[in-house]
C-alpha cells in the first residue's frame, strides 16, 4: 500500500482549520470593495478607501512567544504574569487607508453607537469635506444601527460591508495581530493598567503617518 501512496504522491499530513463564509454574495461584496480600492489607487486625491474594525484588549496578558533562557521545566519557561486585579478590558476602533497605510483610531472602555458616530466624524474631519470616502467593515449589528447609518450619511461616508463570517477579508485583522505580538502578548503591565493603555496608544500613533511598511505587513502593498 505504501508504494501505491508514494506513486500517487499521497502521504499523511496534519490537518488545519478551514472556515468558508456562508455569504451567498461573497464574491459580489469583494468585487465592490476591489472596485473602490482601484478607484482610490487611481485617484488618491479624490477617493479614499478605508478598512475599519474594532478589537478588545484585556488587562491580563495572553500567552505568546518570548525570549527566555534555554532549559527544560517550568522555571525555564517565560510566564505571562497575571495580577489579582479584575481583568478590565479596553476597546479600540481603527480605520486603515489602503493607499497611504496610515490609520485613524479611537479608544475607550466601550465602543458603542455614540463612539462609532464620533469616529465617523473624526474620519471625515481628517480627510476634509471634498474627498469621497468609502469605509469597509464587517457585519457587527452595531454597524447597521440607524444612528450609525445616519452619521455615515451625514458625514458623506459610503459604507461597504464585508462578507459574513469572513474576518480574513479585512486587512485590519493583521494590524491587531501586530499590536498583540509587539505590545500585548506576554506584557508585564497587568498591575499598571494606565501604562499598558499608553503603550497601545503609542503603538497606534506610529501609524498615523503614511506607512508603506504597514501596507506590506497587512498585504495591501502593490507588487513592484
Amino acid at each position: 500500500m505504501w508504494r501505491r501512496l508514494k506513486t500517487w504522491r499521497i502521504r499523511r499530513k496534519r490537518g488545519r482549520q478551514h472556515v468558508t463564509s456562508p455569504d451567498p454574495a461573497y464574491c459580489q461584496k469583494l468585487a465592490a470593495i476591489e472596485e473602490a480600492s482601484a478607484q482610490a489607487r487611481a485617484h488618491p486625491d479624490k477617493v479614499v478607501l478605508l478598512y475599519s474594525d474594532e478589537t478588545t484588549i484585556y488587562r491580563q496578558p495572553p500567552v505568546g512567544l518570548a525570549y527566555h533562557e534555554q532549559g527544560r521545566g517550568g522555571k525555564h519557561q517565560p510566564c505571562a504574569q497575571h495580577s489579582y486585579a479584575r481583568n478590565t478590558k479596553h476597546r479600540v476602533v481603527a480605520a486603515l487607508d489602503v493607499v497611504l497605510g496610515r490609520i485613524l483610531f479611537a479608544q475607550g472602555h466601550k465602543i458603542g453607537v455614540q463612539a462609532l458616530c464620533r469616529f465617523l466624524e473624526q474620519v471625515r474631519t481628517a480627510y476634509g469635506e471634498t474627498i469621497r470616502i468609502v469605509l469597509v467593515w464587517d457585519n457587527w449589528l452595531i454597524h447597521t444601527h440607524p444612528d450609525v447609518l445616519q452619521a455615515a450619511q451625514r458625514c458623506h461616508i459610503e459604507l461597504l460591508f464585508l462578507p459574513t463570517y469572513a474576518p480574513w477579508t479585512n486587512p485590519v485583522e493583521k494590524l491587531w495581530r501586530k499590536l498583540k505580538e509587539e505590545v500585548i502578548s506576554m506584557h508585564r503591565y497587568s498591575d499598571r493598567w494606565p501604562e499598558l493603555k499608553q503603550r497601545i496608544h503609542t503603538f497606534l500613533c506610529e501609524y498615523e503617518r503614511p506607512a508603506p511598511d504597514l501596507l506590506r505587513f497587512v498585504g495591501l502593498s502593490l507588487p513592484n
